[in-house]
């Protein structure tokens, strides 16, 4: 997948975490991850001073998330 800002820049450094786990990965320079998930696990996208996106997987083979910051 990928994430992105408000503005549609590719997003360096979420972290995206399969919830309720110790297991999670970056994004890389461009934006993109890859993370090994389960059908129904929710993967949580978080940066400092941005919004946490939630997002339930079901077996999409991409998620593409929009951060915002928090005003």
């Amino acid at each position: 997948g990928t994430v992105k800002d408000e503005q549609g820049n590719p997003f360096p450094g979420v972290t995206v975490v399969v919830k309720g786990t110790i297991f999670g990965v970056e994004t890389d320079y461009d934006g993109r991850f890859e993370i090994n998930a389960q059908k129904g696990n929710v993967l949580l996208f978080s940066f400092t001073g941005y919004k946490p996106q939630e997002v339930i997987y079901n077996g999409q083979k991409e998620i593409n998330i929009v951060l915002k910051e928090i005003y």
